[in-house]
């Protein structure tokens, strides 16, 4: 996050920072060469996640 200037993402101020996202800054969307990594990483990270339990009952 250091590396580039990144924060922890906030949907609201009021919220609290989300541990599992972070804000990228528009200069670096541009740059996908060097964003590709982190987006690889984060893809296998979320493939690992279980899903959330739905709520029953259907339409």
């Amino acid at each position: 996050m250091g590396r580039y200037a990144t924060d922890l993402f906030r949907g609201d101020p009021s919220w609290p920072p989300a541990k599992e996202f972070v804000a990228v800054p528009d200069d670096l969307l541009e740059r996908t060469d060097e964003l590709a990594p982190y987006l690889e990483r984060s893809l296998a990270y979320a493939l690992t996640l279980k899903p959330k339990a739905t709520r029953g009952g259907g339409a």
